[in-house]
């Protein structure tokens, strides 16, 4: 007939990583360890959620267990050190408390690695998409003001070579107008139409008529040239 092995187990055998006191019976239990905490009646330690962390010894209940430093997301239970949480990922932000890297940089932002909130695309960028770590260089022919989600058309009057970082950073030349928008260089401005003059910076139509005693060939920029 078949025989039947009886194996004797110990605490010590199925649970090889508890330590703490022991007695006739075998282990009996220990101080709550850190990264969980032991209530009244305690018989297996309860971890602290992902998103939190504790280092302390003999926690009683989960006020112990710390949000997740921002800058970080802490994906485990039972997490005792921020050395062991990860950093942010590129195109994230993580505030504190965070179990996984998942709240997305919104538009109009960008959010390198370990990000605790978005950061505004610089004047002359932008960024139109979401979950980005860098921003966009801002076209020729428009203006990026910070935190802008599109680039904006160049205002007339004005023109907008790459980078451009706001509305009227390069006004067309005096003697010269733009009756458009989105240019890109001076050379696309016009030059002042004969017969009128163009005083100021950045217009969009000529002054005037020139003074009477005087002739405007085209392109001047005061009334009575002489």
């Amino acid at each position: 007939p078949a025989t039947t092995e009886i194996y004797t187990v110990s605490v010590h055998d199925v649970l090889p990583l508890l330590t703490g006191q022991n007695n006739a019976f075998g282990l009996i239990g220990d101080r709550c360890r850190p990264g969980h905490y032991c209530p009244n009646a305690t018989v297996t330690p309860f971890a602290c959620a992902p998103g939190t962390l504790s280092n302390v010894t003999g926690a009683q209940n989960s006020s112990v267990c710390a949000p997740c430093p921002r800058h970080y997301f802490c994906p485990q239970s039972g997490m005792t050190n921020v050395t062991d949480a990860e950093l942010c990922r590129p195109g994230y932000y993580c505030p504190p408390g965070q179990p996984q890297s998942v709240l997305e940089c919104p538009p109009g932002h960008y959010c390198p690695l370990g990000s605790d909130s978005p950061e505004p695309c610089s004047n002359g960028t932008y960024q139109n998409e979401t979950g980005r770590a860098v921003c966009k260089v801002c076209p020729e022919r428009y203006y990026c003001p910070l935190g802008a989600v599109d680039p904006v058309d160049c205002p007339m009057g004005h023109y907008c070579p790459v980078n451009t970082t706001h509305a009227t950073a390069f006004p067309c030349a005096r003697g010269s107008f733009n009756n458009r928008t989105g240019i890109a260089t001076q050379s696309e401005c016009l030059a002042c139409d004969p017969g009128q003059y163009c005083f100021w910076e950045g217009m969009s139509s000529p002054s005037g008529p020139c003074t009477a005693g005087h002739y405007c060939l085209g392109g001047s920029a005061v009334p009575a040239p002489a």
